[in-house]
């Protein structure tokens, strides 16, 4: 079976997003503007149900699918360069295809032979091992505002069809797009707690006034210039977090940490990071960076107030994202565990 590159992002991205039937009114995301563009209408406004029918999972095929050179997503002959009707799609990458929902509907009957199905699930296979957190973007400011926009609302109809206990969606994601304002504040969040933390630190290790501002600029140029970002929040059930007078902590000090009061919340949190993985997944199937951050900066009173967390909401991470710098090589790393008799035990 020869599925093109297309097929077979959008057949990964359905893995997860075609897992189940939702019965519920579907997770909205909230997008962040620049200062001087119009507040996003209720039609912009991320909610996928224009999207999905009770009769149809959700589907990412009416967007852009995007691949790039690597083993997964091998280089075409004859490249051609797509758009849809929500976004042209950047130059960045080698090649991008729209196919239709009926074209991708028959080629999957015609191609769910055993052979077709053995070749679909290692490349699926292949990304699930393949993924690594990766911050080394390209920090060019980005191409195209709405390709991001439409990639993480691809990552997060991934991310929506996670299991959770009793389809109750405990779990909701806040999207920030550079430059925006709201990326300018969380750049200086950042700025904020790197000068707080090398301040803490003892005399003999502290570096010099100087050199401290110089760190934290250098990081908050770099978070300025991230291409986008994706909050993930999940919601408690009886606990209410940061409970007590945290109005008189400082707002880039780190708040107090509350444990997860039940088992219900355990299963909730548990949901929230089965839904940033199919997130991380969806964007790493397009060759998307993406990095899970849950560093001092989302434990801030100043970052919580920026992505309008609820008492009761729980931050469970800030996913960066960005088109990766291949100049950079990542490094690698070396099991600390072994997968047979250590990880994977018979019983």
């Amino acid at each position: 079976m020869n599925a093109s590159s297309a097929f077979r992002s959008h057949l990964m991205q359905q893995f997860a997003s075609a897992a189940r039937m939702q019965s519920r009114p579907p997770l909205a995301l909230i997008g962040w503007n620049a200062e001087d563009e119009k507040p996003l209408s209720t039609s912009q406004t991320l909610s996928l149900s224009h999207q999905s029918t009770p009769s149809r999972p959700l589907s990412s095929i009416h967007t852009s699918l995007c691949s790039r050179t690597s083993p997964l997503f091998p280089p075409r002959d004859h490249e051609r360069v797509g758009s849809t009707n929500q976004s042209e799609v950047p130059h960045r990458f080698s090649s991008s295809y729209v196919i239709s929902e009926e074209a991708q509907i028959a080629k999957h009957d015609e191609e769910s032979s055993g052979e077709g199905l053995v070749e679909i699930s290692v490349l699926f296979q292949n990304m699930l091992k393949t993924r690594r957190s990766n911050s080394s973007f390209l920090l060019a400011p980005p191409e195209d505002l709405t390709y991001w926009r439409d990639a993480l609302g691809r990552a997060a109809s991934c991310g929506y069809n996670a299991p959770n206990h009793k389809r109750t969606e405990p779990f909701t994601f806040k999207r920030m797009i550079s430059p925006s304002a709201s990326t300018d504040r969380l750049a200086d969040i950042a700025y904020n707690v790197s000068i707080r933390d090398q301040k803490a630190k003892k005399p003999e290790a502290r570096p010099s006034a100087e050199a401290i501002r110089e760190k934290a600029e250098k990081k908050r140029n770099k978070w300025r210039h991230i291409p986008a970002y994706l909050v993930a929040l999940v919601a408690s059930r009886d606990t209410v977090l940061d409970s007590g007078d945290n109005h008189s902590v400082s707002e880039y000090e780190d708040l107090p940490y509350v444990p997860l009061a039940n088992e219900l919340e355990m299963e909730d949190y548990a949901a929230a990071c089965a839904a940033v993985q199919n997130v991380l997944l969806s964007l790493h199937s397009e060759q998307i960076a993406s990095k899970w951050a849950t560093g001092p900066v989302i434990r801030t009173r100043a970052f919580r107030e920026l992505v309008g967390a609820e008492p009761t909401d729980r931050v469970v991470g800030l996913i960066m994202v960005g088109q990766p710098d291949d100049s950079k090589r990542m490094r690698g790393f070396r099991r600390r565990r072994a997968l047979d008799g250590d990880v994977l035990i018979d019983i």
